[in-house]
């Protein structure tokens, strides 16, 4: 039963700082930080392991529009979740 506890893969989305251009970036809300620079899966769960090569600002008008845009790999580590587990394997050593 402790490997469940320690094994545990909370939810996690990249670390969005990388995108912050000073500018408007810096004035959403964490919601909407979220909707610019995380891809929604097919589920409506945010990606865990991409993000937007660029801020995707028109996506707060309407995020129905997903055509092709230009996604790329975490670029700066993982942001975890911690409301269930405060600290577990994965969000220590970064496993994702």
């Amino acid at each position: 039963m402790l490997n469940n506890f320690i094994a545990a893969v909370p939810f996690h989305h990249c670390n969005i700082c990388v995108l912050d251009d000073g500018g408007i970036f810096r004035n959403l809300t964490l919601e909407e930080k979220l909707t610019v620079s995380i891809p929604v899966q097919q589920d409506g769960t945010l990606s865990s392991c991409e993000m937007f090569a660029e801020p995707q600002y028109h996506l707060l008008l309407n995020s129905s529009i997903m055509t092709e845009l230009d996604t790329e790999p975490c670029r700066n580590g993982w942001v975890y979740d911690n409301t269930t587990f405060k600290s577990t394997l994965t969000s220590q050593v970064n496993f994702t």
